[in-house]
């Protein structure tokens, strides 16, 4: 067998028998070395599965703190909710005073004065103080002031709509 290749190597140019032999040489050592090769390049299953469980214990850190994130959100909104709702209680509240106000000042009142009646009277006076007559007599009359009070009917109106808007808004949110 080794016969028939000299034969056939007899009939190859130098730059042939050259050219084969290169061929054959990396033949031989990418057979040789490739499997060595290959297997330092190709990971293992117990590479792939310590990335893996790495892997996992990140998901699972980043679930715990989304977790967190979301209480806190939560507790914020909360917060908020209520604080917007104290306010909102203590809007209502001053509205409802001022509604009471403007309805208790709604009255006209009148206010009468009177001053205290003088009587101015002469007494003619003969020189004996048991004896003495009024000869004249004068009683002022009373002084009346009228006291308006401001008509509080288009502000308790306008403040009951007010409080039906501020409701309203409430309801919405």
């Amino acid at each position: 067998m080794f016969n028939y290749i000299s034969q056939i190597l007899k009939n190859f140019t130098s730059s042939q028998r050259i050219l084969a032999l290169l061929i054959l040489v990396t033949s031989i050592v990418t057979i040789t070395l490739g499997p060595s090769f290959i297997n330092s390049n190709t990971n293992t299953c117990d590479e792939l599965t310590i990335r893996l469980k790495s892997q996992e214990q990140q998901i699972i850190e980043l679930n715990q703190r989304v977790n967190e994130l979301n209480s806190q959100v939560l507790t914020g909104q909360k917060e908020c909710t209520d604080n917007l709702i104290s306010k909102q209680k203590e809007i209502m509240d001053i509205v409802n005073g001022m509604i009471k106000d403007a309805e208790h000042s709604n009255k006209k009142t009148i206010v009468k004065t009177e001053k205290p009646r003088r009587l101015t009277m002469k007494i003619m006076d003969d020189g004996n103080q048991s004896t003495g007559e009024v000869s004249s007599m004068m009683i002022r009359e009373p002084e009346t002031k009228v006291i308006i009070v401001k008509d509080n009917t288009e502000m308790i109106k306008k403040l009951k709509t007010m409080k039906s808007n501020i409701q309203n808004n409430f309801k919405t949110k």
